[in-house]
């Protein structure tokens, strides 16, 4: 007996020994190439106190925002099923590490029996009779070809990619959260653009009537009045439409159901937000570590790397130590006597000779899928730096666009001034006030467009350079 456990401690030692490699490739996080620089940069002078895109919903000065993406980030469906993820994978890790670990059983059971009298078995003194069993079943594999490991090694990574899917879905709900009130604070400011032009137009419709009436122009004046104002008019239903589908949209952003759970000031139009575009200095190459895509996007390359060892170890034997003590006896006043006690102890051996192929093809295919993440590692980070300079180019071109609209739209109104002025005194038709009031209402509403467009392509670029929180932040919410 000494001499069985002392080899088989022996036995043990050395594969504990043995087990200190794991086969299948170790992961090297690869290197991917970016430009050296981006092929437009943002106007203005660079911010000489140093910036960071923690919280960059707060650079637009609007209360109303800051309260939308707070109630968001608690309520918002969406997060709330990527929290979900997380504590599955949390979960599939605490099972993977347990396979490292040795596994004990408890069993018991009681059993009355009758033995038939005219069977082959002999009959006991006592039929029917009672059997009782008590005892433990304990097994641990040695992992000596690291599959368990490697098992654990991807369920960490994958424990990380839910992590950062979760960052990824916030930062996703900020910016749409910003993009919607954009949206609704575009359409209202539309809304009120369109209310205010119906006024002027209002005004020149009666005095186009007045002086038809009076004899000093023809009824022509009057019904092109009357139709621009119709015209005006058409517009209210589609702005008021739009209006409250973006409040409906923001609800379920915001977890709510219905109109009547949102904030009253998404009631009341209000200024689009004012901000000029700043951004810290960010190289290409620094989306990888900011863009919680592309680092969900590296450690799911990570996972599918260690699922290649995983499937690896299948081609080598399995060790396993297995044992088992515990009582059986017929009566309960012998349950406990040395008798009735049993023991086993021993090292198991598996090793899948012939499999049809299948483990090799297995590999095989894990190896594909490594080279799917691997790809879509790449395509991230092109796609990444496309939307950087897309929304680069949009901001700045839109900006651009808003500037000479709003100058376009100071002189409309003083042409809608002057041929109104002229046509009072017969110095002109009324052709002119018609032309200068469709003229400045067409260009006020571009105007409002294009300062929305501007925002949203902000909001696209902060969002594309990964803009969130800082490291702490992120840190306090896992």
């Amino acid at each position: 007996m000494g001499s069985a456990a002392s080899r088989l401690v022996a036995l043990v030692l050395s594969l504990s020994l043995i087990a200190g490699c794991a086969v299948g490739p170790d992961y090297k996080r690869p290197t991917l190439q970016a430009p050296d620089h981006w092929s437009e940069s943002l106007p203005g002078e660079v911010p000489s106190e140093p910036w960071t895109l923690s919280g960059w919903w707060r650079q637009f000065n609007d209360a109303t925002l800051n309260a939308l993406v707070e109630r968001a980030l608690g309520r918002n469906y969406e997060l709330r099923e990527a929290q979900s993820r997380i504590r599955e994978a949390r979960a599939i890790l605490a099972v993977a590490g347990g396979a490292a670990l040795p596994s004990l059983d408890v069993d018991a059971a009681f059993q009355r029996l009758r033995f038939s009298e005219n069977g082959l078995l002999p009959v006991p003194a006592h039929n029917p009779t009672s059997f009782y069993l008590a005892g433990f079943d304990a097994s641990w594999e040695i992992d000596l070809f690291g599959g368990i490991r490697r098992e654990v090694e991807a369920a960490q990574a994958e424990l990380e990619a839910s992590v950062e899917g979760r960052r990824q879905v916030q930062l996703a709900l900020v910016a749409e959260v910003a993009r919607q009130y954009v949206e609704l604070r575009s359409l209202q400011g539309r809304l009120e653009n369109a209310q205010k032009n119906i006024r002027a137009m209002t005004e020149s419709a009666e005095l186009a009537r007045a002086r038809y009436q009076a004899g000093l122009t023809s009824e022509l004046d009057s019904l092109r009045a009357s139709e621009l104002l119709h015209v005006t008019q058409a517009q209210i239903p589609q702005f008021a439409t739009g209006v409250k589908i973006a409040q409906l949209r923001l609800g379920v952003l915001l977890g709510e159901t219905g109109l009547d759970a949102l904030p009253e000031a998404l009631g009341e139009a209000a200024e689009l937000p004012r901000l000029q575009a700043r951004l810290p200095a960010i190289l290409p190459s620094d989306l990888l570590s900011r863009r919680p895509d592309l680092r969900r996007a590296e450690r799911e390359l990570a996972a599918a790397n260690a699922r290649v060892g995983v499937a690896t170890a299948d081609l080598y034997p399995r060790f396993s130590l297995i044992g088992s003590f515990g009582s059986i006896a017929l009566g309960a006043n012998q349950f406990g006597d040395s008798g009735s006690r049993f023991w086993s102890f021993g090292p198991t051996l598996r090793w899948p000779l012939f499999q049809g192929g299948r483990i090799r093809a297995r590999i095989e295919a894990q190896d594909a899928r490594f080279e799917q993440a691997s790809i879509r590692y790449e395509k991230a980070l092109a796609v990444a730096i496309e939307e950087v300079e897309a929304s680069t180019g949009a901001y700045v071109r839109q900006s651009s666009r808003a500037d000479f609209l709003r100058k376009a739209e100071n002189a409309d109104v003083d042409a809608v001034g002057l041929a109104t002025q002229r046509y009072r005194t017969g110095l002109s038709d009324y052709l002119a006030v018609l032309d200068a009031q469709r003229q400045l209402y067409a260009t006020s509403d571009q105007r409002l467009q294009s300062e929305r467009e501007s925002l949203v392509s902000l909001i696209a670029l902060y969002k594309a350079v990964g803009g969130g929180w800082s490291a702490e932040e992120a840190a306090a919410q896992n």
